[in-house]
């Protein structure tokens, strides 16, 4: 086999090592991201659960005048679990609470949440009536 050739057939066969390789690494990183935004969407549900639970927890109250601040309020008494980040807005809109959680960089909102008192049915039942 003539020098030219060997020389030829190793490049090509580098550079599919490298692509191969390049491949490979892509799809690992990948894997290991979905891993964590997976774990991350566990630990929402689970910050979620938690609120829900403390919020239910709550007497009823009357609810017409639309305050909502004492969710928010017994939002910012429960920790975050870490990796986590939760940040409560009182909605201009309507009588609720936005709950949106991200990763702790804060890049982008993984989910979001409106919470209002009837929802979680706090308000008094002559309210509903």
């Amino acid at each position: 086999m003539p020098l030219l050739e060997v020389m030829l057939s190793c490049v090509i066969w580098s550079g599919a090592l490298a692509a191969g390789l390049q491949l490979w690494g892509r799809g690992a990183s990948q894997q290991q991201s979905n891993a964590q935004r997976a774990t991350l969407i566990q630990e929402i549900e689970r910050d979620r659960l938690r609120l829900i639970k403390h919020w239910r927890a709550l007497p009823p109250r009357s609810c017409s005048d639309g305050d909502q601040r004492f969710l928010e309020a017994v939002a910012k008494d429960q920790p975050t679990a870490p990796g986590l980040r939760r940040v409560l807005e009182l909605s201009t809109s309507e009588p609720g609470l936005w709950v949106r959680w991200s990763s702790a960089d804060g890049s982008t909102v993984l989910r979001e949440r409106l919470v209002t008192a009837a929802g979680l049915g706090l308000c008094t039942q002559e309210e509903l009536a």
